[in-house]
C-alpha cells in the first residue's frame, strides 16, 4: 500500500475508533516502547492512538569507511483495539547514509503488525505478551529491503520494588540485504534484549540495557549497550535521549544516539 494511502486510512479511521471506544477513565501514565530496543508488555489502553518518534544517528566502520545514518521520523504508531490488543503500524521515515563522498538516501519500509498481552503478572509470574509484524518494501530502492520480510517478538517483564523493573525480549526476524553480487539474499537473526529500568522521580527515569542479534543462517553478529533518560511532561506526553555503543560483532554499529517523543491521543 502507498505511503500516503496508509496515511490517509489511517487519519480517516482512527478518529472513529478512539471516539467509539475510548474509556471515560483516565489511562493513567503513558507506557512507551522506545527509546530502548526493549519493547514493552504494556497494551495501549482500549480507544486511545499512542504516537512515538525521533531522531536517531547511527555510525559504524565499512571495510575502512565510517557510515552515518541518520532517521527520522522513526514513527511507531500504536491503537488499542482490544484490552489486550493493540495494532502497530511503523515507518522510520527518511534514512540519509553519508559514507565519504558517497551516500544514499530515502523513504524506509513501512511496517505492519499487534501486540497481544498473553499473561498478566502474578505471584512470581511476569507480564508476558507477543509482537508480531511484517516489513512491506515500499521504501526507495536505495533504502527498501525488495521483500515482505516478517518478525515476532515474546517480551516479558516484571517490577523489582518500587523503583527498579525489568524487561527482555526474544525473537528472530527476516532481513534481506545485497548479497554482494548484484541479487537480495533474506538472512534469519535470532535478537535478544535485557533491560533495567529506573524511576528517579514522579516525571524522570533512567534505563540501561544490551540488546543484539546472533544470525541463524549466516551474516553477522551484533552487540551492544545503551542507556539514556526519559521526561514524563504530562501523563500523555514524554520526551526521551539515549546513547549507545557497540560491544562485539562484525554487525555491530560504533555509536549511535538518538532523541524522541511520545504523546498519547486523545488528551
Amino acid at each position: 500500500m502507498p505511503l500516503p494511502l496508509a496515511l490517509a486510512v489511517l487519519l480517516l479511521v482512527a478518529p472513529a475508533v478512539l471516539e467509539a471506544q475510548a474509556d471515560a477513565a483516565r489511562p493513567g501514565p503513558v507506557v512507551t516502547d522506545r527509546p530502548d530496543k526493549t519493547e514493552s508488555t504494556g497494551i495501549v489502553p482500549r480507544g486511545y492512538a499512542q504516537l512515538e518518534a525521533g531522531w536517531s544517528l547511527e555510525t559504524m566502520d565499512a571495510a575502512g569507511a565510517s557510515l552515518h545514518t541518520h532517521t527520522v521520523p522513526g514513527l511507531l504508531a500504536r491503537v488499542g483495539v482490544l484490552d489486550a490488543l493493540e495494532a502497530r503500524f511503523g515507518f522510520q521515515g527518511f534514512q540519509l547514509t553519508n559514507q565519504g563522498a558517497l551516500g544514499a538516501e530515502g523513504l524506509a519500509d513501512l511496517e505492519l503488525g499487534f501486540k497481544y498481552r498473553l499473561a498478566s503478572a502474578r505471584g512470581w509470574l511476569p507480564d508476558i505478551a507477543v509482537i508480531a509484524a511484517v516489513s512491506l518494501p515500499t521504501g526507495a530502492e536505495e533504502v527498501t529491503s525488495g521483500r515482505v520480510d516478517p518478525s515476532v517478538l515474546l517480551t516479558v517483564s516484571r517490577p523489582l520494588g518500587d523503583r527498579v523493573s525489568v524487561g527482555s525480549n526474544l525473537g528472530s526476524s527476516w532481513i534481506t540485504t545485497d548479497d554482494g553480487r548484484g541479487g537480495r539474499t533474506t538472512l534469519v537473526d535470532l535478537t535478544y534484549t535485557l533491560s533495567f529500568g529506573f524511576t528517579l522521580s514522579e516525571r524522570v527515569a533512567a534505563f540501561g540495557e544490551t540488546f543484539g542479534s546472533l544470525p541463524a543462517d549466516g551474516g553477522d553478529a551484533a552487540h551492544h549497550v545503551d542507556g539514556g533518560f526519559t521526561l514524563l511532561v504530562r501523563d500523555n506526553l514524554q520526551l526521551d535521549l539515549s546513547v549507545g555503543h557497540g560491544v562485539g560483532g562484525a554487525g555491530a554499529s560504533d555509536w549511535f544516539v538518538g532523541a524522541g517523543v511520545a504523546v498519547r491521543l486523545p488528551r
